[in-house]
């Protein structure tokens, strides 16, 4: 199965597909809007996806290339989902090099990296593992070291935590 096109792909291949130029593409959109400015550039960074388009726009873009406004929301959904995979994938990329940074990390620091990674996999929308990673670094500290800084962010994890997942972590904190 073919992955699904974000906006600037779709935007772009429509245009091109019809021998417009970004300028003519523009002028399009201008004339869609009752010959209210539309500048061109707007339209780059939607192509180049350095910008998506807000809701605002939806129904115009989708009168303007000629398609339903829902297949423009879900390719501004998928430009979307991309953009944030690539951020989660970049935080994991920086805890392993803040792991590598230092020869022997303190248990306070590899407890604090994995509590944050526990929260990169809560964001990328799997709870029961995130419990599991801070449980996993909660019960491996010393109890000397199950105040402060690593509790304070175990805490805010758990709050965000639905249902069972939530649980188990509660569990573990009262544990001590």
């Amino acid at each position: 199965m073919m992955a699904p096109e974000g906006i600037g792909a779709l935007l772009r291949g429509i245009r091109e597909a019809a021998g417009l130029t970004r300028e003519e593409q523009a002028s399009v959109i201008q004339a869609a809007r009752g010959g209210k400015w539309f500048d061109p550039e707007n339209l780059k960074r939607w192509e180049t996806e350095r910008r998506l388009p807000t809701p605002m726009w939806h129904a115009l873009l989708a009168e303007c290339y000629g398609r339903q406004t829902e297949e423009i929301v879900r390719a501004v959904v998928v430009s979307r989902r991309r953009r944030r995979l690539h951020r989660l994938v970049g935080a994991y990329a920086e805890q392993e090099s803040a792991l590598a940074l230092t020869m022997a990390p303190s248990v306070m620091t590899r407890a604090l990296i994995a509590v944050d990674g526990a929260v990169c996999v809560r964001a990328d929308g799997d709870p029961t593992v995130a419990a599991g990673l801070a449980i996993g670094a909660w019960i491996g500290l010393p109890s000397a070291y199950r105040d402060g800084l690593v509790r304070s962010r175990v805490e805010a994890l758990c709050r965000t935590l639905p249902g069972r997942p939530g649980n188990m972590l509660r569990d573990a904190l009262a544990s001590r």
